[in-house]
């Protein structure tokens, strides 16, 4: 889902000594894989300015007519933080120079006069650089923006070879996009035949102003009214043109219709039918084979593009995924060489959806490419922030009832010593996927135990269950971890067990279950207590056996929780 244009972020920063680090805080946007409203965080080593020498404040005003990705607006923050992070009067008798603010704002808002201002492009804007009593950090910061940032030059409508017609149908297109800008759009008649009809003669078109204020408008319409947008443009026959468009050559353009192309597929199942139906995935890997991974507005939209089609809505959408996985495998292959984050980001949201533990030829392919071990090492990566796709991956994985691969993932060290931390993480759903692969791992056997126990994850187990104990999706995970674990260890790796308390642990669980009534949970866990029983632990559960919850389980209604407890008694007592 896209977001409404004129997105505008403000940070300020007091900053001490030249090297010292900063951390700007940016809001996570049009991001389609994390919570929305999220922080980014990102650590920026302070560089000095030509001509200033002592850091004094950092004020970054960032407004783009364009909603930003994460990974964009970062780069903003970042490239004006080593802009502005080192300045000082240059010798002036005043010392407004102390609060010089380096903004970033669209041609059409208020600017400061032309001689403090530079013109710098992004996706077919011009974007104002302006400075307030410090024009001499302009150079650089353009420089920087040219260099790292080459999207192309705006393109003016009075192009030579547009006829009278083209012009027009020009501005008609910016007249719509002008209404979708407005504070209360006309929604009901941007959706309309009319207007519908319009777009399509500028995406239809071969000028780039056409194609682009088409591309701009409809983005905004089909957010601001998905359902009624999307069914007029697909009946009006968008999706192939898109497609085309997709091939243009013009990456601002290929970009934009990547993103129309996201907010059809999430309008619903039977758009992104259509949409996968209509041949995407085989455009974008033609897309891959031309472009090249330094293009990172096109492989982002793309990338995005490809996570959004490949993510299971309905068992027809998922024939049809499944029937393209090779392809869409390739794509993946081709976006983990890229060195933006959020796209690897993004190409591990695609393997995750794409993974099927049945599918055995998929699961070779995808091992054979080297997939796994790519996501164990940027699984403990410090330039990914957000890994919580690559663990839902390495969850898929661990699931294949192949103990191959959960050998392999051992042997790789995917449990390490900061492996902690994902199972105490804040984020929805990380520290769930962590136990999953624990638990799957445990299944394979003493040799993947003894790598989980020399990851020194052990202690962190009862944190966990103390964390999430009235959780009951992450507690349940938990609880075929203690299965599986007793189930498959030695006499010494049950010891290691007992020696950290998880037996205290897996009696807490028993009584929270219990509770709940949840029978097949329970009879897991009386087989895990069995476990440790039989294997020379009966000691510590004697006294257990004489609780009020033991008896409640010794004449539990259910027939086989009730047979598993009066062998437990036996056991404790012989």
């Amino acid at each position: 889902m896209s977001l409404p244009d004129n997105n505008s972020y403000t940070h300020n920063r007091e900053v001490d000594s030249i090297g010292q680090n900063t951390l700007v805080t940016a809001p996570v946007v049009n991001s389609s894989h994390s919570s929305e409203g999220a922080a980014a965080q990102l650590n920026i080593k302070n560089k000095p300015v030509a001509g200033f020498r002592r850091n004094v404040l950092i004020d970054l005003q960032i407004e783009s007519p364009r909603p930003l990705k994460a990974s964009t607006l970062q780069k903003y923050a970042k490239v004006k933080a080593l802009a502005l992070a080192n300045k000082e009067n240059r010798g002036s008798e005043d010392n407004q120079s102390r609060d010089t603010v380096l903004e970033c704002t669209p041609e059409n808002k208020g600017i400061l006069p032309k001689s403090d201002t530079r013109t710098f492009v992004f996706n077919g804007e011009e974007i104002i650089l302006s400075a307030k009593h410090g024009s001499a950090v302009l150079d650089d910061v353009h420089k920087f923006l040219v260099a790292h940032y080459p999207l192309g030059a705006k393109e003016d409508n009075n192009d030579p070879a547009a006829s009278k017609a083209e012009l027009e149908l020009i501005e008609s297109l910016q007249n719509i996009k002008r209404q979708t800008h407005l504070s209360a759009p006309p929604v009901e008649y941007l959706s309309s035949p009319p207007v519908i009809e319009v777009l399509m003669r500028g995406l239809r078109s071969e000028q780039f102003n056409a194609q682009y204020n088409a591309l701009w408008s409809a983005i905004n319409i089909t957010f601001q009214d998905g359902q009624t947008a999307v069914n007029g443009l697909v009946v009006a026959g968008v999706i192939p043109i898109l497609n085309n468009l997709l091939l243009s050559g013009n990456d601002t353009i290929i970009a934009n219709s990547a993103w129309l192309l996201s907010n059809i597929a999430g309008d619903g199942s039977h758009s992104k039918y259509q949409v996968v139906a209509s041949g995407t995935i085989l455009r974008l890997l033609e897309l891959f084979e031309k472009c090249t991974t330094q293009q990172e507005l096109v492989i982002s939209k793309a990338s995005w593009l490809l996570a959004n089609l490949c993510r299971p809505s309905d068992e027809k959408h998922s024939k049809i995924i499944l029937q393209q996985c090779m392809e869409i495998t390739s794509c993946v292959k081709f976006l983990l060489k890229s060195p933006y984050n959020e796209v690897k980001v993004d190409a591990f949201w695609t393997l995750h959806y794409v993974t099927d533990p049945n599918n055995e030829k998929l699961i070779q392919q995808i091992n054979s490419l080297g997939f796994i071990e790519l996501a164990i090492t940027l699984l403990y990566s410090e330039d990914i922030e957000d890994k919580y796709s690559i663990l839902k991956f390495l969850g898929r994985v661990s699931s294949v009832h192949d103990e191959y691969y959960t050998n392999k993932m051992a042997r790789q060290h995917v449990i390490r010593m900061k492996y902690a931390k994902f199972l105490l993480a804040s984020q929805k759903g990380l520290a769930k996927t962590a136990m999953i692969i624990l638990a799957n791992l445990c299944l394979s056997g003493y040799d993947c135990i003894e790598a989980i126990i020399c990851s020194n994850v052990m202690p962190v187990i009862s944190q966990y269950a103390d964390k999430f104990k009235r959780h009951t999706a992450e507690t349940i995970e938990l609880v075929w971890f203690l299965h599986n674990y007793c189930s498959m260890a030695t006499k010494a790796q049950l010891a290691v067990f007992v020696q950290h308390n998880l037996d205290v642990v897996l009696e807490m669980t028993l009584r929270v279950f219990a509770a709940r009534n949840d029978t097949s949970v329970i009879v897991g866990l009386l087989g895990s207590i069995r476990s440790l029983i039989t294997s020379g632990f009966a000691r510590s559960w004697r006294s257990f056996a004489s609780t009020k919850l033991f008896q409640e389980l010794y004449y539990y209604h259910d027939a086989e929780v009730s047979m598993l407890a009066k062998k437990m008694h036996q056991e404790i007592h012989y």
